[in-house]
């Protein structure tokens, strides 16, 4: 079965060994296949098993000038279909010379496969093309309205002997004119072909064009071919134009999304240049709370030194109060032992009295036993008694006073040890709370040296606070220009989306 392979035009490149570097969605999908599955692949995986080799041999015969080629091929599908196009392929040249080949499978009339199936068949049985066994055909069709002319001729000619020699001087005379005639049209014919480089025209491969040979064929072909290179740009145009309208949609969607973007960050930045003002504000703030916590600092730091001198001062108070102390405990403890040696003697004045009695009570006995001459000695006898009772009575009070001063003179001692215990204890206080103030005062001036740091540190950070800002405030100004330029943008797009529909229109309607 022999198929037109449709009305678009199909496109594909090659390498200068002819594999597929590029080719169309729809010159894939026409021959069966996924996009990318022909790229790497030969063109002799399409090629239908009954085409004439010496076709492709002209084909490349023709590139390799470098030339175009055209003539009407058959493909085959991956089911095995034959397809059919008008195949146009010209060198594609870059820096170093060929790079490669393009070619454009346009869409083969009915009349077109017809012919070129019979062409072809006879090409492929005979080895030649069928126009070469025609020559006599091409000849009498090329000198019979000659001969028709030269016969009317002879009929006006009687000044020759019979007319047998009229007819065959006519004759030779139409014979002669008409190979003249053939030679100065196939040299014009060739004239023309040769002055126009980029058509193609080549006997065998024009019949199948115009069911004619000769000439004739040549220069419908040469017509047929400029057509097709025409209409190959034009395809490319619209090629082109659809693929540049692909690339313009997604530049048209890219552009709205970074408008979108753009806007968004205006947004983001404006609400930033808002949070670094206030940033800024509160940075001041804390810089100044700093500086007052500073000031504060410095006066908790003389505070402390006053406080740690005080101290001092109280320490050498508490040292002399600890020898004050000390010393009442000494001569408390003097006065305790003086104390019982006073309460010793009493008692030995107590004892000696009591003994004087007794002596004085004896002695009056005796005195009253010698009678009267004992009288004198019975009154001395009675008044050392009743001295020795005064006496004896004197260390009996005395003994209360002691005990009693014995027992104030025991607490005396007993807080005086007190009082010096507790001078101990508030000396180690003191010395304590001057140790606390020494570390309490090198708190307060490391303390005072970080907040004089962080209000330093804070102050660059306010001016860093107030430069970003500033570069905020600029990147949303440029946000907001860059936003304008984006619809600009998103203008010209849609403008040259409208210049590429007009540019596709152009290219269909011209194609008409």
């Amino acid at each position: 079965m022999s198929t037109s392979a449709g009305a678009a035009a199909l496109i594909c490149r090659t390498d200068p060994s002819g594999c597929i570097e590029h080719c169309s969605e729809d010159f894939a999908a026409a021959h069966g296949y996924p996009g990318s599955a022909l790229v790497g692949q030969t063109f002799a995986r399409l090629r239908h098993g009954t085409m004439p080799a010496a076709v492709f041999q002209s084909l490349w015969a023709s590139l390799r000038q470098p030339g175009p080629w055209m003539g009407l091929i058959c493909n085959r599908h991956a089911s095995g279909e034959r397809l059919w196009f008008n195949l146009y392929v010209k060198p594609v040249f870059g820096d170093s010379g060929v790079q490669g080949y393009g070619a454009v499978y346009l869409p083969a009339s009915a009349g077109q496969i017809q012919r070129a199936e019979r062409v072809y068949a006879h090409w492929h049985l005979y080895g030649r093309p069928l126009s070469r066994g025609r020559w006599l055909a091409r000849w009498a069709a090329a000198l019979g309205p000659t001969l028709a002319g030269a016969g009317v001729l002879a009929l006006l000619l009687p000044a020759l002997p019979s007319a047998l020699w009229q007819g065959g001087v006519l004759l030779g005379a139409g014979l002669a004119l008409g190979l003249w005639q053939q030679a100065r049209l196939t040299r014009r014919v060739d004239q023309v072909l040769a002055a126009h480089p980029k058509v193609f025209a080549q006997a065998g491969l024009a019949e199948a064009y115009s069911g004619q040979d000769g000439s004739g064929a040549l220069l419908h072909m040469a017509l047929f071919s400029a057509e097709a290179r025409l209409q190959a740009a034009l395809s490319r145009i619209g090629l082109s134009g659809r693929t540049i309208d692909r690339h313009m949609t997604a530049l048209v969607a890219l552009i709205e999304t970074e408008a979108g973007r753009l806007e968004q960050q205006r947004s983001e930045s404006d609400q930033s240049v808002v949070a670094l003002t206030q940033m800024a504000a509160t940075i001041q703030e804390v810089s100044r709370n700093l500086h007052d916590s500073v000031v504060a600092t410095r006066q908790a730091t003389d505070l402390s030194a006053q406080g740690q001198q005080l101290s001092g001062q109280s320490l050498a108070v508490m040292q002399r109060l600890a020898d004050a102390v000390t010393d009442i405990s000494t001569a408390a403890t003097q006065m305790a032992s003086a104390t019982e040696a006073i309460g010793t003697m009493t008692d030995t004045i107590s004892s000696i009295a009591a003994q004087t009695n007794l002596l004085a009570l004896n002695a009056a006995i005796e005195a009253a036993r010698a009678g009267e001459a004992g009288r004198g000695f019975s009154v001395v006898a009675d008044e050392v008694r009743q001295l020795a009772s005064r006496t004896q009575q004197a260390t009996q009070d005395i003994q209360p006073l002691l005990s009693g001063f014995r027992q104030r003179t025991e607490n005396t001692v007993r807080l005086a040890r007190e009082g010096q215990a507790l001078a101990g204890q508030g000396s180690e206080a003191v010395l304590s709370v001057n140790a606390s103030f020494v570390g309490v005062n090198q708190a307060l001036e490391h303390i005072s040296a970080m907040s004089i740091q962080i209000a330093s540190a804070m102050e660059q950070q306010g001016q860093v606070a107030e430069d970003l800002n500033r570069q905020v405030v600029q990147v949303a100004e440029r946000s907001r220009v860059s936003a304008g330029k984006a619809q600009e943008g998103h203008s010209i797009s849609q403008a040259i989306d409208r210049q590429l529909e007009a540019l596709r229109n152009l290219a269909e309607r011209f194609d008409r």
